[in-house]
């Protein structure tokens, strides 16, 4: 991870990030991205105006940004609740923590979707549909196979993101999952499915108590919610990485532009 907070300049060429800006979010290699791909010039009837390379581009990886500061703002607001006595408006307090757990949980996903979407359009990888996606071996095979950045990209993340799909399938399709003070479930169960596992553990075979033992296990929250912050940062970095690689062949004369006006 660069060392280097990212600028408000290069916010301001996406039109949106500002609560990343306030945060002071490091994204390897995001802001020589940004430079590389848009500039700013000034004139006085128009103002302030961002050109770039590709708007298409532009515009995708403002998406992507939009979604990772959605996901940002809810891990900011879990931990919020988890250490604080805060007073928020509405429901009784104890809804607060489930609801921005669920809300982190999917917006970490939409993050990584949007990257998928993003590399999957503008390396003409050839998926659709539910086919893209970072959490399915077949696209990040080809994704590995196509930009040496994510060639580590599996044996990094593989375990992280299904259990992150399990979460938000659960979340989103099934039911929801219980909390535990800081704690959940390694998988996610809902009270009723612990009190069943439970009743019947001991009439159980031994391979099936220990499937069990495994869903059983209980994990810290916090522990999840930062390694995900951490490896969707890992995953914004080789994005950035591999499309400034790919922007640099396409345009070899074209210099980056660190020029802002404020």
């Amino acid at each position: 991870m660069s060392s280097r907070i990212i600028p408000q300049r290069v916010y301001f060429k996406l039109f949106t990030g500002n609560y990343l800006a306030k945060r002071r979010v490091r994204i390897d290699c995001f802001e020589n991205l940004i430079d590389f791909l848009c500039w700013e010039r000034f004139s006085k009837g128009s103002g302030v105006v961002v050109h770039s390379l590709d708007q298409g581009l532009q515009w995708r990886l403002r998406d992507v940004i939009i979604k990772f500061e959605f996901t940002m703002l809810s891990d900011d607001l879990l931990r919020k609740v988890l250490t604080e006595s805060v007073k928020l408006p509405g429901p009784p307090p104890g809804m607060y923590q489930p609801y921005f757990f669920y809300n982190f949980v999917f917006y970490s996903k939409a993050t990584l979707d949007s990257i998928a979407v993003l590399l999957n359009d503008w390396f003409k990888l050839g998926f659709h549909g539910g086919g893209i996606d970072l959490a399915k071996s077949s696209f990040v095979l080809k994704v590995q196979a196509k930009l040496k950045n994510f060639r580590s990209f599996s044996s990094q993340f593989n375990d992280w993101s299904q259990r992150l799909v399990r979460f938000r399938i659960a979340l989103i399709h099934k039911k929801s999952v219980d909390i535990y003070g800081r704690l959940i479930p390694s998988e996610p169960l809902d009270d009723f499915e612990i009190k069943d596992i439970l009743e019947n553990y001991e009439r159980a075979p031994i391979h099936m108590k220990r499937q069990l033992q495994r869903q059983m296990r209980m994990v810290s929250m916090t522990s999840f919610v930062k390694e995900t912050g951490r490896n969707l940062n890992s995953a914004l970095g080789m994005m950035s990485s591999a499309l400034l690689t790919d922007l640099k062949t396409r345009y070899p004369k074209h210099r980056s532009s660190t020029k802002t006006y404020d």
